[in-house]
């Protein structure tokens, strides 16, 4: 579940140079600053799909995309979790991994919703922002490279363009600057000279 028509063409290139062409079972996209039932409704045709049959060795969903310019990352991502809940004991029935990489406005508030739901939920959710290479999670979900530690990192990568994803900044340190009282500089005849510098 792809967000991005760019993106969903680089997943699913991903995909098959990792060897996983037989098994996309999907290739689309959501994009265009979708509302949150908008993707709800996406998302629960997707993970109806995801849910008709079952695989012996579980399958995996992977919710990526690269650093959104004006989709509200927070408000697709309510409607996945909607949706996600819904389909809760299908998931767990059915053997669902989750991997999920996104950025872009309010995508940290996006990003805790996700691992919230992810306590709960009884599947394993793997969550990922900008810190992590758009791709990368392709690697994970197929069992090709290691799963990190997840990060939490305070980024703020488009945080301020929607209403609702600003974050209380924290106050400034304080830094102590070295006073310079003088410096001392040549000139071009090649004599000091003292600048006095309070």
């Amino acid at each position: 579940m792809v967000a991005g028509g760019g993106a969903s063409v680089i997943y699913a290139d991903t995909i098959c140079d990792y060897g996983g062409a037989d098994e996309l079972a999907n290739y689309g996209e959501y994009s265009g600053a979708p509302s949150e039932q908008q993707t709800y409704e996406y998302a629960k045709t997707i993970l109806g799909l995801m849910t008709q049959e079952k695989h012996p060795l579980g399958k995996v969903l992977i919710t990526g995309g690269g650093i959104a310019n004006f989709t509200n990352v927070a408000a697709t991502f309510k409607g996945i979790v909607t949706a996600l809940t819904e389909f809760q004991s299908r998931l767990i029935e059915h053997k669902i991994s989750i991997y999920v990489r996104r950025a872009g406005p309010n995508y940290q508030e996006g990003l805790r919703i996700i691992r919230d739901v992810g306590k709960n939920l009884g599947v394993p959710i793997f969550v990922f922002g900008p810190e992590t290479h758009m791709t990368a999670i392709v690697g994970m979900a197929l069992g090709k490279k290691p799963i990190p530690q997840e990060t939490h990192s305070d980024m703020a990568t488009a945080n301020f363009l929607l209403p609702g994803g600003q974050n209380q900044r924290a106050p400034s340190p304080n830094l102590t600057l070295a006073k310079q009282d003088s410096v001392t500089s040549k000139t071009s005849s090649g004599s000091s000279k003292s600048n006095y510098k309070p």
